[in-house]
């Protein structure tokens, strides 16, 4: 089977790659193995593309509002069986009559937020997007259940079969370099996200140096992944290159990656937390997140419920030799390989479904055929023919209660 995966992300490892990429790659690399042939269509950028990498160009919005892309133009041209999208608002910009998978792997409670984006404009947006959608697929249980919401919402049915979780695989390519040899390095990376609060970097080295270990910094301010791409031809740098990073990372003793507990991270399947573990380092976390079991259970690291609980801890650097040997013996592959293979054999036989369109998506197709009808719309007044918004919701109200009544007859 041919498969396509479309993301906004660069998937180019000769630069640095977000936590999308790098789902992207494990994706590509999960399929693969299942035999399947994969290519990637990601957005148009500066950077070189790898082989069996497409780009699609998306502009600014024009005079009538819109943006424009080649998305479906692509599709046809590479010609797949299935489609995985690796962002939700991708799926608005492109038709194909080849089945629809959307990868949703983040709540993006905060980072919208912080972004901007908290009107009801931006959830109707997603319903919209997600009604698209011929199957979802999750990286953890959490998001399955917070998506599960989501996907009632948009209007998906046989959700046993459509929704399903594929647990995060990575090239185990990538991190050939793991070497389980005596380090006194503890890593750290990562974005640094407005909403993530860490350790004063001072003070943690500090407490470090005392217990015979050294801390190596590779935060990184992140690049806003916009929907269209700025065409002024600089490569911005948002933090090393993956394979360098990777290589340094793979020779030390364990990765600290433990922050302040946040919306986001308790509904997260965090990448880099992952990451970690395929280049060999134990992990210092938080007690309570979704890969918490798996850490305490196979002895892969050290969980904390507080980030200042760290500074209470003696004799760090026996205890992480200690988990690195159980980390070196845990087989991660083996662990998500059976479940992400039975959930993507699910997923990969399922047919384009029928329209089933939630009451909710339905109410917003509408209004947007309203606004395009008659234009912006005043707050209240009339407009074109005497419309206003107030009467339009009004009636798509009373029209939506006299279906309601008239179902509830039958």
């Amino acid at each position: 089977m041919k498969i396509c995966i479309i993301t906004l992300e660069q998937t180019n490892r000769n630069y640095s790659l977000s936590g999308g990429a790098l789902r992207v790659t494990g994706l590509k690399y999960l399929l693969q193995s299942m035999g399947h042939e994969v290519v990637v269509l990601q957005k148009e950028g500066p950077q070189d593309l790898n082989e069996d990498t497409y780009s699609f160009q998306m502009t600014e919005a024009k005079s009538d509002g819109l943006l424009h892309t080649d998305i479906s133009d692509k599709i046809l041209e590479i010609s797949p069986d299935q489609v995985i999208v690796e962002q939700w608002g991708l799926l608005e910009w492109f038709e194909t009559e080849v089945p629809v998978i959307v990868d949703l792997h983040g709540s993006l409670i905060w980072e919208n937020y912080y972004k901007g984006y908290r009107d009801e404009q931006q959830t109707r947006a997603k319903l919209i997007c997600l009604a698209k959608a011929d199957a979802v697929i999750v990286p953890g249980e959490r998001q399955y259940y917070y998506f599960l919401a989501w996907s009632q919402m948009a209007g998906l049915k046989e959700l046993d079969q459509r929704l399903r979780i594929v647990p995060l695989l990575l090239d185990e390519s990538f991190y050939e370099h793991k070497v389980n040899k005596e380090s006194s390095t503890i890593v750290m990376g990562g974005a640094t996200w407005p909403w993530v609060k860490q350790l004063p970097e001072e003070k943690l080295q500090r407490y470090l140096e005392k217990e015979n270990l050294t801390v190596l910094s590779k935060f990184y301010q992140p690049q806003d992944t916009s929907i269209h791409h700025n065409d002024d031809g600089a490569i911005v740098k948002t933090g090393e290159a993956h394979n360098t990073l990777i290589k340094q990372y793979c020779q030390s003793l364990a990765a600290f990656d433990l922050y302040e507990i946040n919306m986001e991270r308790k509904l997260a399947v965090t990448t880099r937390s992952v990451e970690y573990l395929y280049c060999g380092l134990p992990i210092i976390y938080s007690k309570g997140l979704e890969l918490s079991d798996i850490v305490e259970n196979n002895g892969l690291g050290i969980l904390i419920d507080q980030p200042s609980e760290l500074f209470k801890l003696t004799k760090l650097k026996s205890k992480l030799q200690e988990c690195k040997r159980n980390v070196f013996q845990f087989n991660l592959k083996h662990y998500f390989f059976d479940k992400a293979q039975e959930s993507l054999d699910c997923i990969l036989n399922l047919t384009k479904k029928k329209n089933t369109l939630s009451p909710i998506t339905n109410i917003e197709i509408e209004r947007r055929l309203y606004r395009k009808r008659v234009g912006e719309l005043e707050s209240s007044g009339p407009k074109q023919g005497g419309l206003s918004e107030d009467s339009f919701y009004k009636d798509l109200w009373l029209k939506d209660m006299e279906t309601i009544y008239k179902r509830n007859l039958k």
